[in-house]
């Protein structure tokens, strides 16, 4: 809904409520006024935090970052009405205008000029209302106290004016305007066309998968009541992949410490090896498995990181190791030796791309041989799960904060990246990137809860499913979403 501010006749007070949209309807509403003619010197605003997805949900009433202005003459009283309509607690202070926006709360610039809880916030629904004397002119901010809230964009500006006959509000010309029910995993002019067609999602915070269309539709999930047989578990999904069969899905359970394969039709398990909860080295273990792929010849390989090893299964109902490459807890940079593989992507050629955590790189496996053909060195802090470009060049996630994404050559120059170091924009700990068949990057964002599409050309972040910080186990959210494919369009014909 559209409000006008409005005069109380009997107590001569303006009341201004700044809801979506209603800052321009304010301006129109009493442009140039003289405040004799109100006969009024008390503002009231309301507040709402988390109002829409702008800038990720860090707003007040969807504008973020000062794209919102309220001005208010010199000695006037305001009165602040605040509400938290986000899920993560917030807070308001009227502060100092700040360049650079401090990670911590600072004092607020007039007495009382703060909600209570002003570091630690308030729970979403709550309500605070505080007033103060504008007392001294200058430009201030309405900034949200919890760490890294009002770095993140959530705070706009308060100017105290001693010319101002009235109150006024105004948005800064290239803020959007914010949407009554906007989409709140969608960045602002995204368009499903940016994927090629649905995506898995191992949702490993919230032990399941999900198939979601370009439209954010939930098209298959995993496991629904009544599709784990009595005993079978199902925990920490850390990754999961659609299998060259075309009709089940393979996937590891990291902190479960095994692989399982699905059904894709009858979502049941129709073979997993490893002992759910207990990590081991012996044969039928494995100590923190990652990359678990079926191979088209139906083998299955696995990362069993924490023992140091890459596994090569025989094909299911099988549950034998046809090969070990790496010396079982030997972990170290050595010959025959692997320092904590993270990652055994399969390639064209029938051999392995495999990364080390410990060595920072990923080497080429040959799976006849046993050799490593060459290295490829990452300029990054954590490197995960590297892929083969079309192009021939190496795309790797830094599971690091903030987090990165690059395109290196074999000889580790550096072609691509993409690097926020805050903002929405910011990457928190992403272990997957793959490159869809435009040319952009797909990407889990694993502790942001989302997964994202960047613009290869604009490092723009053109699609989203999940809202950015926020988990959740609803349609549209995620927790701690830990690896994604693309749905091959052969996969179930």
């Amino acid at each position: 809904m559209w409000r006008a501010g409005s005069l109380d006749a009997v107590t001569g007070r303006v009341r201004t409520v700044i809801t979506c949209g209603i800052a321009l309807a304010v301006v129109a509403a009493f442009p140039g006024r003289p405040a004799g003619a109100l006969q009024a010197h008390t503002v009231a605003v309301t507040l709402v935090a988390g109002q829409t997805q702008a800038a990720s949900g860090f707003n007040f009433n969807g504008y973020a970052a000062g794209d919102l202005t309220l001005t208010v003459p010199l000695g006037w009283t305001v009165r602040i009405v605040f509400e938290n309509a986000g899920p993560l607690p917030h807070s308001v202070a009227v502060l100092p205008y700040s360049r650079r926006q401090p990670a911590e709360a600072r004092r607020p610039a007039f007495r009382g000029a703060a909600t209570p809880d002003l570091v630690s916030g308030l729970p979403r629904g709550a309500q605070a209302t505080f007033s103060f004397l504008a007392s001294r002119p200058g430009t201030y901010e309405l900034a949200c106290g919890v760490s890294g809230h009002a770095a993140a964009g959530m705070w706009d500006y308060l100017i105290v004016s001693p010319t101002a006959s009235a109150v006024t509000t105004s948005i800064r010309p290239s803020a959007p305007l914010p949407a009554a029910a906007q989409d709140r995993g969608a960045p602002t002019g995204e368009s499903p066309a940016a994927l090629p067609g649905n995506i898995l999602i191992a949702d490993a915070g919230n032990n399941r998968l999900l198939e979601v269309t370009p439209e954010k539709r939930i098209a298959w999930e995993f496991p629904r009541p009544g599709d784990l047989a009595p005993g079978q578990s199902f925990v920490d999904p850390d990754d999961a992949f659609y299998t060259p069969g075309g009709r089940t899905i393979i996937t590891n359970e990291e902190d479960n410490h095994t692989i399982a394969i699905i059904d894709y039709a009858t979502r049941k398990i129709v073979w997993e090896y490893g002992h759910p909860g207990h990590p081991g080295s012996a044969p039928g273990y494995l100590n923190t498995p990652d990359d678990a792929y079926q191979l088209p010849d139906g083998r299955i390989v696995v990362a069993d990181i924490k023992n140091c090893r890459i596994l090569l299964l025989d094909p299911p109902p099988a549950h034998r190791i046809r090969r070990q490459f790496g010396a079982t807890k030997d972990c170290r940079a050595a010959p025959g030796r692997f320092l904590y593989p993270n990652g055994d992507t399969p390639l064209a050629n029938g051999h392995l791309l495999v990364t080390e955590i410990g060595t920072r790189s990923a080497a080429e496996l040959d799976l006849a041989t046993g050799r490593l053909l060459y290295r490829v060195a990452f300029p990054v802090a954590y490197p995960s799960d590297a892929q083969l470009t079309p192009a021939g060049h190496y795309l790797v996630a830094d599971y690091s904060r903030p987090g990165k994404v690059l395109v290196v050559t074999r000889r580790g120059k550096v072609l691509w990246s993409y690097a926020r170091s805050s903002g929405p924009g910011a990457l928190d700990h992403p272990s997957l990137a793959l490159e869809l068949p435009t040319g952009n990057i797909i990407l889990n964002d694993d502790y942001n809860h989302r997964v994202i599409v960047l613009d290869r050309k604009t490092k723009r972040i053109i699609w989203q499913y999940g809202v950015t910080g926020v988990p959740g186990g609803a349609p549209g959210y995620l927790r701690i979403p830990d690896g994604i494919d693309i749905r091959p369009a052969t996969f179930g014909r």
